[in-house]
């Protein structure tokens, strides 16, 4: 069955089992450390992870090491000095990530298909359970071998089990086989490992902890890896497709803090930067020959989580991190980038009076309104105007200090409409400063006040 991070059914879990497409191809071992970190404290949860999901991730692992020995031989074959990393085999390699996994805590258990491989070869032949056809061939012979493997291991020991899946084929198995007591099911380890472990919202001095090790970029995001990239004007990569991606971590700014939970094992919070990431390997639509860019002002997410009883960003884990590119001109009207910095601000710990449902007022922007927010016990005022050069003026006033923000139009594009394809403009925003930037500024107010600090939370 499926649950969401609410349903009281998680408080009796006792396993959290995971599918190999839990990761697009290899493991993250950060994740999973992490995630057995906090089975070892809470003491009564397990990490199952079956040997045949062990084979998979090795096997991709594999043909990334393959790679690398080829780019390697080109590099030493242009007069270039690069190592060579070694013959490894498939099997050696997964024997290596098996070695790794073991030792990530007593919590983690390697859980053996073998009693189960005639029933999968079964299945996979039949095309029954999780068997079925991609093209002309028949796969599902591992998928079923664990499923089962999983299902015997919560039967023999009489718990209930949460299973990580990022597909339906374990639902299906599931009910084509009848079992009577199938397991939760969720697609993310994030979502698992939360639902399991009761995260809830955090208290003040969560928050004030996540903040201050959020603030510490320089520390955070040092040979941080991106796990995931919307480039925007190059051809969308992501990390595995040959792309390698380096934040500079000593410039990155600080704009923003959401979700920050806490139970006994850790504290967890995502954070969001303004950063320049140079991008090696960028393919542009109009020039498919790999190359280096620096992206400047991406937006990152970055998950983290702190263990129980630590208080500095050496001791913090991230957990993924996410990027986009910036887009010159993404608002379809200036509402729209309005009610987006009215949405960032929201992000802002502390902020008191940003309410849901976009800007609170001014539905005609060339009318003079003002907004008065609280942060930090000061007054942040928002005045917005209408222009007759600009779609309006936001002028933010905040500890004696100013900001301004431009909507402007970017330019045109095109849209479908009853008397077919017609013109349309599109908007960005521009954040006066020095120096003057305008992508992602729907964050420029936030970067402006973490500049100035918060009194009590940033100073």
């Amino acid at each position: 069955m499926h649950n969401d991070a609410t349903s009281p059914d998680y408080a009796s879990v006792r396993a959290i089992a995971l599918d190999a497409n839990v990761f697009k191809s290899a493991p993250g071992i950060s994740a999973l450390s992490s995630l057995a970190e906090r089975a070892d404290t809470h003491g009564r949860v397990e990490i199952w992870i079956a040997d045949t999901v062990i084979w998979e991730w090795g096997q991709h692992l594999h043909e990334t090491h393959v790679a690398l020995r080829v780019a390697a031989k080109k590099l030493r074959a242009a007069g270039l000095w690069a190592k060579d990393p070694g013959d490894l085999s498939a099997h050696d390699v997964a024997g290596q990530l098996l070695d790794r996994i073991r030792g990530l805590g007593r919590s983690v258990r390697v859980v053996d298909t073998s009693p189960f491989a005639h029933e999968a070869l079964r299945d996979q032949i039949l095309l029954e359970g999780p068997g079925k056809r991609k093209g002309d061939v028949k796969t599902g012979a591992a998928d079923s071998a664990h499923l089962r493997a999983y299902h015997a291991q919560a039967s023999f020991q009489e718990i209930s089990y949460l299973l990580v899946s990022a597909d339906g084929d374990a639902l299906t198995a599931h009910e084509r086989w009848g079992h009577e007591t199938p397991p939760s099911i969720m697609k993310s380890l994030t979502r698992a490992a939360e639902a399991v472990f009761h995260s809830v919202p955090s208290n003040a001095a969560g928050v004030q902890l996540a903040l201050s090790v959020a603030l510490d970029a320089s520390s955070l995001l040092k040979d941080v890896s991106i796990g995931g990239a919307e480039l925007g004007y190059a051809l969308d990569h992501a990390p595995e497709d040959g792309l390698s991606m380096e934040v500079n971590a000593e410039a990155a700014r600080f704009v923003g803090l959401v979700h920050t939970k806490q139970d006994p094992t850790a504290v967890t919070f995502t954070a969001l930067y303004l950063a320049d990431v140079k991008v090696v390997g960028a393919a542009f639509n109009w020039n498919p020959v790999p190359q280096e860019v620096t992206v400047s002002n991406a937006l990152l997410r970055v998950q983290v989580s702190i263990p129980q009883g630590s208080a500095s960003s050496k001791d913090a884990v991230v957990i993924n991190c996410d990027m986009t590119a910036p887009v010159a001109g993404p608002w379809n009207a200036p509402r729209e980038a309005l009610d987006d910095i009215w949405t960032a601000l929201s992000s802002i710990p502390g902020v008191a009076g940003v309410t849901d449902g976009g800007w609170p007022s001014a539905e005609d922007l060339s009318l003079l309104s003002k907004v008065t927010l609280g942060i930090g016990g000061e007054e942040l005022t928002l005045d917005l105007m209408g222009s007759g050069f600009h779609a309006w003026e936001l002028r933010c006033t905040y500890r004696g200090q100013e900001q301004h923000l431009l909507c402007y139009e970017a330019g045109e594009g095109y849209a479908d409409s009853e008397n077919g394809t017609v013109t349309v403009p599109f908007y960005g925003i521009a954040v006066l400063g020095t120096p003057e930037w305008s992508e992602h500024a729907e964050y420029g107010l936030n970067e402006f006040i973490f500049r100035v600090g918060i009194p009590g939370l940033t100073q």
